[in-house]
């Protein structure tokens, strides 16, 4: 479990940069990016936009080797990243599957482990 001096985290992250496909629900349009850490409770990404706490968001990530993952995440923070155009936002997963849930679960053990 990963703490540090403000916050405590209920699952472990792993710091991986994931391809990552988004869309804000009732948006039609899609936007690529990459993840900076995933757990099985959520994800850090980075985006060209803010993402106001309580966005939806549908996501698609293609885990190694080749397993699609489609969710729905919301959005907990979004902050500017300092000298850039950017932001970082954490998102929380809201609806996704066991199955997907399970191999994310897998990758970040077994990434944690090595």
């Amino acid at each position: 479990m990963e703490i540090n001096n403000t916050e405590q985290r209920i699952f472990p992250r792993y710091q991986y940069s994931i391809p990552l496909k988004y869309r804000i629900k009732n948006d039609h349009i899609s936007t690529f990016t990459v993840t900076r850490d995933i757990s099985t409770g959520g994800l850090k990404i980075i985006t060209n936009k803010y993402l106001p706490r309580g966005t939806n968001i549908h996501i698609e990530i293609n885990l190694p080797p080749k397993h699609t993952i489609n969710a729905t995440v919301t959005s907990i923070w979004s902050r500017r990243v300092d000298h850039s155009e950017q932001y970082l936002a954490g998102a929380k997963f809201l609806e996704i599957n066991k199955l997907d849930e399970k191999n994310i679960q897998e990758l970040v053990q077994y990434a944690l482990k090595h």
